[in-house]
């Protein structure tokens, strides 16, 4: 009885999974099925139309109302149960992945913007092995955070004012909205002139850290009182750990500043640094034909007469129209037709030749040798910290150079010395 008792809690034993699966998220790709893949998938086109959706409805406009009005509009009433179209998805979607991995997905589609910019974005990078890539990347993140304030205040004018264009009943208010649109153009223009003439703020950065690193990191650094002047041969365990954990801090700033110094170096030979200058310019090419279409259909709302028409225009009428006056072309479907509608008309005109002629020899020939010379001041100062690490290292540690501290930490089998050796081989 014993034995068969025995025999079936075995068989049983056997019958069991020998490992719990994971979430389809967090497996290596080799592990996936076709379903893992399919949810994955799933997940990201979810994720990225729940995001478009709400800052299209939130900052734009009611976008399904004008997909049903625009396409179908006897099924207007359908958007009445919305609320239930989203519960009933869901429930779809809970049924289908499982209760386990309903929060996850959640918290995926919640935070995707994170997701993006901290995990996707980082590994991206990661895989193409381009420091080069990494430090244009480095500059626009940093570029944006600088300007956050002044950036939301500045979108937050704009979309209200777009959206009093687009949507207010004809009457006054729809000039103040053109006039405040009118007004943000021109400050765009004015502060990319500044930003090209004034020095670039990531690299002051870069210069502040590498300069405050050192002395924020002095305790990391520097030996205790105690055991500066001791030979290393009377020094007890602890203290000899000490030594070689300061002595390992040190050597790797060292290293890391050579390194950062190479690389930064490597980046000032290279076309990145015209890339931010180019999305400015692109980024502001396309604010001036939005603007101008925001303007064009607020006074074709105030006043119809304004405009010379073939047929009775939509605001992507507007759009198209501003975008050749961009070009500088004109359009047979649409023409101004007064004073104020040309003076526009020769605003807009005015602003593209300022855009063509002026910006993109004073913002991106100008901007790109005075990234060089900015460059060759932060990649000066940190050589200088370098230097000046390398002098502490000889000094407070009793060593003649810092290769003999490298060789130091190899013998003692120090935890980062395969990352010394590393940046060692990056900076040759």
């Amino acid at each position: 009885m014993t034995e068969t008792l025995i025999q079936t809690a075995e068989t049983a034993a056997e019958m069991k999974p020998q490992k719990v699966s994971k979430l389809s998220l967090l497996k290596p790709k080799e592990e996936m099925t076709v379903g893992d893949y399919l949810r994955n998938y799933s997940l990201e086109i979810l994720a990225v139309f729940f995001w478009v959706y709400t800052l299209t409805k939130v900052f734009v406009f009611d976008i399904d109302l004008w997909l049903v009005d625009s396409f179908f509009p006897d099924y207007l009433w359908i958007l009445n149960f919305k609320l239930v179209f989203i519960l009933a998805l869901a429930s779809l979607t809970w049924l289908w992945i499982g209760a386990r991995d309903i929060v996850v997905w959640f918290l995926y589609i919640a935070f995707y913007p994170l997701v993006l910019l901290l995990i996707r974005l980082p590994y991206f990078i990661f895989k193409q092995q381009s420091w080069l890539l990494a430090f244009a990347t480095i500059n626009a993140v940093a570029s944006f955070f600088t300007n956050l304030k002044y950036g939301l205040i500045f979108t937050t004018i704009f979309f209200a004012s777009f959206a009093g264009a687009l949507f207010l009943q004809p009457g006054y208010l729809l000039l103040v909205a053109a006039a405040i649109l009118v007004v943000l153009l021109l400050v765009a223009y004015v502060k990319s002139f500044i930003t090209a003439l004034k020095p670039t703020v990531i690299f002051q950065i870069y210069s502040r850290i590498f300069k405050g690193a050192r002395t924020l990191g002095h305790t990391s650094f520097a030996l205790d009182a105690e055991i500066r002047d001791l030979p290393i041969e009377q020094l007890e365990p602890k203290q000899l750990e000490k030594w070689n954990t300061s002595l390992q801090s040190s050597v790797l700033f060292n290293r890391f500043c050579l390194f950062t110094a190479t690389k930064l170096r490597d980046y000032q030979k290279s076309e990145w640094r015209m890339i931010p200058s180019i999305f400015g310019l692109l980024r502001l090419a396309a604010f001036t034909v939005v603007s101008f279409s925001g303007v064009y259909y607020a006074l074709f709302k105030w006043e119809p007469s304004l405009f010379r028409h073939t047929e009775e225009p939509t605001f992507f009428t507007f759009l198209y129209y501003s975008f050749n006056n961009l070009v500088l072309n004109s359009t047979a479907e649409l023409a101004p037709a007064t004073m104020l509608s040309q003076s526009m008309y020769m605003l807009q005109a005015s602003l593209s030749l300022l855009l063509v002629a002026i910006i993109v020899t004073l913002y991106i020939s100008h901007r790109t040798q005075k990234s060089s010379s900015e460059l060759d001041e932060v990649i000066t100062t940190v050589e200088t910290e370098a230097r000046n690490m390398e002098g502490f290292i000889e000094s407070e540690y009793k060593i003649p150079n810092i290769e003999t501290a490298i060789e130091r930490l190899k013998e003692v089998q120090s935890g980062l010395v395969q990352l010394i050796y590393w940046f060692s081989k990056a900076i040759k």
